[in-house]
């Protein structure tokens, strides 16, 4: 570093100031004698000579100071520059100087003394002489934050640099997300002493690269990903490419491996592969791998890939895994893992087939203190759901999340009560329907500690799910919950992507499916209600009829607000009659609909009526489909309820 400080700089350039004023005071003595410089066209020019004056001779200062740094020993040294063609440099520069040589052709010249002054005259820089611990801090922050990205689990690729393509992890990635640019030396070589900021591996690039980046990573904890093969290429040197060669000799240093096997090649083929080189992987000792993701899609395969036995043993403080497409690990006589605190699980299967519950019972037994738990996209033996009462049970009391897809039928009865979570705060459910003739029918016959848990909510939405599955039940356990925003404590949702159009269709039934599905729900001590699309009606479907509504809204006795949007009049014509009964919603204060889908007339009409029996409302608004205009007050005709809208077309009610 230079030996000039920023304040011993800076009384050179106040004595170069000085000087540059003396300068121009003499002109304008000598030259600008008999001159009148108070007038205000003298004044102005004299005060840009006067700036311009000062700028060079600051720039001047600047240059003379980083000049007589350059033969410093350590300057020599780390210029990589011999000290008789530096003195040479130096030499010739004064004399450009004393000659009047243009200071900015001194600075921007290209011989390589130039070079060496301009980085000193950077380090003269404040901003740039920031104390090596300040630097070193920005960068591990950096490594800190986590810059893989994991948002495009749809995709065949999970792991990426923020903003960069897939690419990244290909042979020649390594260029996109370790290129330092134009930085100074100190930044530069900060970095390169930052031993987290190359602790990340992709197996793909080459293997010269990897040894660049262990190098570099000085014994920090390592984070070893290799994406899809399927985006890059065939696999070189085995399933895990360079992993055996030059990073199991670490493995002790391995915090996170992230590996996607998936591949079109041949499956038995591809299927032996993988579970020799995870028997030849776990031979190895991972005290400090904290998370594991696996994931295997071998589009042609009849049998999925086995992790092997020796998982478990090896990697006893594993906090996370992740496993896709894979056999279900055996877990007889391993020790609990007890710091795994999320497991997530997609599309597995037992030893012989469809996963067993109770061999998926047995593992979550070992994993005591799991916080997170996501079953996806599973088929359990159907003969698993006779034995409710005599099956195996893992209580997960600190389990919080809990995120379950299923694939096929199986009742979930059974599966929540062998996997019983006392404590959830936030529940995710999709699967297919129980009865095709109702919707949400899948959630029926629910564990009472599940339904003591919906029932603590006050808000529900019930709507279509937003990838066009079939209505989703969304429970909110705030009153104000903003549907857009926040995210639901409790969801139910099926995926039946065309039994919704033919919900309805059976026109002897007694009671819509939807209707007769939803009373069904956990809906006691709810206060809020929020209806979008409930009955999505066809030509020549049920209507559900004024007692159908009465049902459901009988069984809302707290309701306090209810909001109804995108209904055919046909069908709330019947609601409106059916909200005017006395035990339709005895609480309700507030109203919220769609203008266009209600008769005003038959609101009206309900809404006098309500007052009649004395469980009048206190407040209705319509709105239009654009939400974001401003709400005002209008009349309403005896004084029945507070009106408000954003329509503009409607003036009075």
């Amino acid at each position: 570093m230079s030996s000039f400080t920023p304040i011993a700089l800076s009384v050179i350039i106040e004595e170069a100031i000085a000087e540059a004023d003396k300068q121009v005071d003499a002109f304008i003595q000598t030259a600008l004698k008999n001159v009148d410089i108070s007038l205000d066209t003298w004044d102005f020019r004299l005060k840009g000579i006067r700036r311009d004056t000062r700028t060079s001779a600051i720039r001047k200062a600047r240059v003379i100071a980083a000049l007589n740094t350059l033969n410093k020993a350590e300057i020599v040294r780390e210029s990589k520059t011999s000290m008789s063609a530096l003195k040479a440099y130096l030499h010739a520069t004064h004399t450009k100087l004393s000659e009047g040589v243009a200071i900015d052709h001194i600075i921007k010249s290209t011989e390589p003394g130039s070079v060496i002054l301009r980085r000193e005259m950077n380090r003269q820089l404040t901003i740039i002489r920031m104390p090596v611990e300040i630097l070193s801090m920005i960068f591990e922050e950096y490594a800190a934050s986590g810059f893989w990205d994991e948002r495009y689990e749809v995709e065949n690729w999970r792991y990426s640099y923020i903003n960069l393509p897939p690419s990244a992890l290909e042979k020649h990635g390594y260029k996109d997300v370790c290129s330092i640019g134009h930085v100074c030396s100190d930044w530069r070589n900060v970095a390169l002493k930052t031993g987290p900021l190359w602790s990340r591996l992709s197996l793909r690039w080459p293997r010269a690269v990897l040894r660049t980046f262990i190098a570099r990573s000085r014994g920090s904890s390592l984070e070893v990903f290799s994406g899809s093969s399927e985006l890059r290429g065939s696999i070189d040197d085995g399933v895990f490419g360079d992993m055996s060669s030059l990073i199991m000799k670490r493995s002790r240093l391995i915090k996170k491996i992230a590996l996607d096997l998936s591949t079109t090649a041949d499956s038995y083929s591809i299927t032996e592969s993988v579970n020799a080189a995870f028997a030849q992987l776990w031979e190895s000792s991972f005290p400090n791998l904290k998370s594991l993701s696996l994931t295997s899609q071998h589009w042609a395969e009849v049998i999925y890939p086995s992790i092997g036995s020796g998982l478990l043993s090896s990697a006893p403080n594993l906090q996370e895994l992740s496993l896709q497409r894979f056999e279900l690990p055996t877990m007889d006589g391993d020790a609990p893992l007890v710091h795994l605190t999320s497991l997530t699980m997609d599309q597995m299967e037992s030893s012989n087939g469809d996963l067993q519950l109770p061999d998926l019972v047995t593992s979550l037994c070992r994993m005591p203190n799991l916080e997170t738990l996501k079953l996806k996209r599973l088929d359990f033996e159907k003969s698993a759901s006779s034995n409710l009462d005599h099956g195996p049970r893992a209580e997960l009391s600190q389990c919080r999340d809990f995120e379950l897809q299923l694939s096929s039928q199986f009742p979930l009865e059974v599966l929540l009560s062998a996997i019983f979570c006392p404590k959830l705060e936030n529940l995710e459910i999709e699967c297919p329907p129980a009865d095709d003739k109702l919707a949400l029918s899948s959630f029926h016959a629910l564990p009472q500690y599940i339904i003591d848990l919906v029932t603590q909510c006050r808000c529900l939405c019930l709507k279509p799910d937003p990838v066009e599955r079939d209505l989703g039940a969304y429970y909110y356990m705030n009153k104000d919950a903003d549907f857009v925003k926040d995210m639901p404590q409790y969801t139910f949702t099926e995926r039946s992507y065309a039994t919704h159009v033919l919900l309805g269709a059976d026109r002897t039934q007694r009671i819509h499916p939807v209707i007769a599905s939803v009373v069904k729900l956990p809906l006691d001590r709810l206060t809020v209600l929020y209806m979008d699309r409930l009955i999505a009606h066809e030509t020549g479907h049920l209507i559900p009829k004024a007692e159908n509504w009465r049902c459901l809204f009988s069984a809302l006795s707290s309701l306090k607000q209810l909001e109804i949007w995108h209904m055919k009049k046909i069908i709330t014509i019947h609601l409106c009659k059916a909200l005017g009964n006395a035990l339709s919603c005895p609480e309700l204060t507030t109203l919220t609909i769609d203008n266009k889908s209600f008769n005003l007339k038959e609101v009206k009409r309900c809404l006098s009526q309500r007052k009649g029996f004395k469980v009048a409302l206190q407040t209705l608004n319509i709105k239009s489909s654009d939400r974001t205009s401003p709400m005002k007050s209008i009349p309403c005709s005896y004084r029945v309820v507070e009106c408000f809208t954003n329509c503009e077309e409607i003036t009075k009610l």
